[in-house]
């Protein structure tokens, strides 16, 4: 196994595009199908006043985990 440097996607959002991706999951959308009711909207409002400002970004980030090594071909 090979040592890598951290890696991460950090992207700058608003809190309706991070509402909008946290409605895009597919366990999301499954429950808003099977339950009728969006779970998103049970958090929207704290973290609309977490959020603050209404057109404020704020740094998403994904950390990102890479595994590599190197393959024995005479195996």
């Amino acid at each position: 196994r090979l040592e890598t440097p951290a890696f991460a996607i950090e992207v700058g959002w608003g809190v309706d595009r991070l509402l909008g991706y946290l409605r895009s999951w597919s366990s999301v959308v499954r429950f808003r199908q099977s339950q009728g009711v969006d779970p998103v909207q049970a958090i929207e409002t704290p973290l609309r006043e977490a959020w603050g400002a209404q057109d404020g970004q704020r740094a998403i980030r994904w950390p990102l985990t890479v595994l590599c090594g190197f393959v024995d071909s005479a195996a």
